[in-house]
């Protein structure tokens, strides 16, 4: 019979709801020391089957209603301890604190206003997303504020899967077009919201949820034949690159794997971190955009005759 490492107990048999779950009492901080990476469990009382057995660590979820404390807490199989990582919720905390920097590179670019529209819209989904995320994962949200935290961390990723590239379509498509891919990003936004406030999405599967973010984003693909036809062959790499780091982090989020250095750097990190590529890279592409589209309009309008 396995045991928890001396000096913590799991509250089996003695505690009822959440509790019953195996809050460990007894660890300081969001996590244990590096030192206790894996931890010998003989304890006297253990049987001798048990005898010799190491506790392994996993990063714990986000979203999982028992992450309340900060301490470390029994996962279901018993051998395995569920941790907050050190760095949870730093990367998009740090992005947010950065926001001044990377929002007035992006109002540098604009000369027009609908330059300027198009650019705040995607600076203030970012915005959105990551201040939604800051606030869930830096602080310890007790059951009645945990649900609503989360749920709004979920729909803000929505919000940035539909409206971070807005500068293509409202700068470089023609109208019709540009109308057709807005509409789809609008209502593609307001499906989003609707099945994560009011739908089981935020609390169902994980990897239901991470694949409907993938099939959310890949409505893009659709619209890809307009894309290419305005783009170059630098901004298509960008798109195409930002779309892979995003992929590959709604799989790390789905499947919770890699899960590099629990204690520290979970699964969770490695995705905010894919999402922190993407998001440099859509900051590039936007800025490429922005920039070619405002000399191109300045070009066109020296290069037409006066009609005086």
């Amino acid at each position: 019979m396995w045991l928890p490492p001396r000096g913590m107990t799991s509250c089996r048999g003695h505690c009822s709801g959440e509790e019953q779950h195996g809050v460990i009492h007894g660890l300081k901080g969001n996590a244990p020391s590096e030192k206790a990476e894996t931890l010998s469990t003989p304890t006297e009382n253990s049987s001798p089957e048990g005898v010799g057995r190491t506790t392994k660590y996993r990063s714990i979820s986000s979203s999982d209603s028992r992450d309340t404390t900060g301490l470390a807490i029994v996962s279901a199989d018993e051998d395995v301890l569920l941790v907050r990582p050190k760095l949870r919720g730093k990367i998009h905390l740090g992005l947010l604190l950065l926001s001044p920097v990377w929002v007035v590179l992006m109002l540098s670019a604009c000369k027009s206003v609908v330059s300027i529209i198009a650019a705040v819209v995607s600076c203030l989904s970012f915005l959105a997303n990551f201040t939604a995320s800051a606030i869930l994962h830096s602080g310890i949200w007790g059951p009645q504020w945990r649900s609503l935290v989360v749920k709004l961390d979920h729909a803000g990723i929505f919000v940035v899967i539909s409206s971070c590239t807005t500068p293509i379509p409202m700068l470089l498509l023609d109208f019709w077009p540009s109308v057709l891919l807005l509409s789809v990003q609008g209502m593609a936004t307001l499906y989003g919201f609707w099945i994560i406030l009011f739908g089981d999405l935020s609390s169902g599967a994980r990897q239901r949820r991470a694949f409907t973010y993938i099939a959310i984003g890949l409505l893009h693909a659709v619209f890809l034949k307009a894309y290419i036809s305005v783009l170059t062959a630098k901004e298509i790499a960008l798109v195409l690159s930002l779309a892979g780091f995003y992929i590959v982090g709604a799989l790390v989020y789905g499947s919770r794997w890699p899960d590099p250095c629990p204690t520290h750097f979970g699964f969770h990190e490695l995705f905010h971190l894919f999402c922190c590529f993407s998001f440099l890279l859509t900051l590039w592409l936007n800025y490429e955009v922005i920039t070619r589209a405002e000399l191109e309009a300045q070009t066109t309008g020296v290069s037409q005759p006066s009609n005086s």
